[in-house]
């Protein structure tokens, strides 16, 4: 090999290199300035969220605003038992008849718009911890995920709208790819109710 070939070889193997630390370094900061952010309390005032509401449906925006500051994915494990028919009390394992009877699309979710619409405060606040977790998992579910618990992952696979593909790891270390910014806040606002 020529000496001109090997010293060409070599200052691509170091320009490689660079770009590797010089993307690293960026990833590092990047995460750095947002860890600091997220570590803020992510709670809108129920008119914020109403006027945030309403400037998304006069624009036309279908879950593509911003995401309220200091709005971090937390981990959401899986509800062991759900409600009956979203009946706080009534614990059972397996979907009740109501469930199963293919409403219409709107009485299937605790929350039917909770991909576009902020919740609100009031609005989580009059859950039961076990139907805030529902309606977490909803969120998850109708972005695809699959749940580890048999009875959990029945419960969905019953609902008509859910195509659950992604597996929970998966999903979960990717989490910000699969929910948009109106869901993230959800998920954390609900989060504070389980």
């Amino acid at each position: 090999m020529t000496r001109k070939k090997r010293i060409q070889e070599i200052a691509a193997v170091a320009l490689g290199i660079l770009i590797f630390l010089m993307i690293t370094v960026t990833v590092y900061v990047l995460s750095k300035g947002s860890e600091s952010a997220s570590r803020q309390e992510a709670v809108l005032s129920t008119e914020k969220v109403r006027e945030m509401n309403l400037a998304s449906n006069r624009e036309g925006n279908q879950g593509t605003l911003p995401a309220p500051e200091g709005v971090m994915v937390t981990a959401v494990p899986e509800v062991m038992e759900f409600s009956k028919a979203g009946q706080k009390g009534q614990e059972t394992t397996e979907p009740s008849p109501e469930a199963v009877e293919e409403p219409a699309a709107e009485e299937s979710f605790c929350f039917p718009a909770s991909d576009t619409t902020f919740i609100t405060e009031e609005e989580a606040s009059a859950l039961s911890p076990e139907q805030a977790q529902l309606a977490i998992n909803e969120i998850l579910a109708r972005r695809g995920r699959r749940f580890q618990e048999p009875e959990l992952q029945a419960y969905f696979d019953s609902q008509s709208w859910y195509m659950g593909t992604i597996a929970p790891e998966v999903f979960d270390a990717n989490r910000t790819l699969y929910l948009n910014e109106v869901e993230i806040y959800n998920v954390n606002l609900l989060s504070t109710y389980r």
